[in-house]
């Protein structure tokens, strides 16, 4: 796991590589981003989808956990939150309900399953979270040298991937109550998404 820095919520990063679960080169470019990391809010960056937005949901009956794009649909649908590129929808956020990912796994209980929110974003955009993810990574969250202070400080000024947490995800109507306070965040009584203040 790679930390960055806290600036108002912590950040980490996961790569599906790290997990050891399927082959390096069928989940290469697929990665997390860890919201309050010890807790954790988890949103799963997928690389494109093919045919993502011409049905939805996609197809799934036909899926094969030996492709890239099978191992990128099962994943999707593994989720509570993803990130994925679409330059047709992007801007959009589309729900995958519960009931269909219960379909395509053939459960019958779904009281403890959740829908899956995913954010669509541009292809130039996923490109560049991804350099950015690079960039923000360090080896040890924890320093206390003024290098780290001018870091933290710059964080939301210098990479586009804070802003976009905070503003398509955080600031979005998805997030529960509890995950958002695990932010030290809350709704106002307009609906608006507020700092906590200590």
């Amino acid at each position: 796991m790679h930390v960055s820095p806290k600036y108002d919520f912590e950040i980490s990063f996961l790569e599906e590589i790290d997990k050891e679960l399927y082959p390096e080169d069928l989940v290469t470019g697929i990665f997390e981003v860890i919201m309050n990391t010890r807790l954790g809010i988890y949103v799963r960056f997928i690389p494109e989808i093919d045919g993502i937005d011409e049905k939805w949901p996609f197809d799934f009956v036909d899926y094969d956990e030996t492709t890239i794009q099978g191992i990128r649909k099962l994943l999707l649908l593994e989720s509570v939150y993803v990130v994925t590129p679409s330059d047709k929808w992007k801007g959009e956020t589309k729900k995958i309900n519960k009931e269909f990912i219960a379909k395509c796994f053939d459960v019958a209980d779904i009281e403890n399953m959740r829908d899956v929110v995913v954010f669509f974003i541009s292809k130039a955009d996923f490109e560049l979270y991804e350099n950015e993810k690079e960039k923000m990574s360090v080896s040890d969250p924890h320093i206390k040298d003024n290098r780290y202070k001018n870091f933290i400080a710059n964080l939301e000024k210098e990479y586009k991937l804070p802003v976009f947490l905070k503003t398509q995800i955080i600031n979005s109507p998805y997030l529960s109550d509890e995950e958002l306070f695990l932010l030290m965040r809350k709704r106002d009584e307009k609906g608006n998404i507020v700092v906590i203040e200590n």
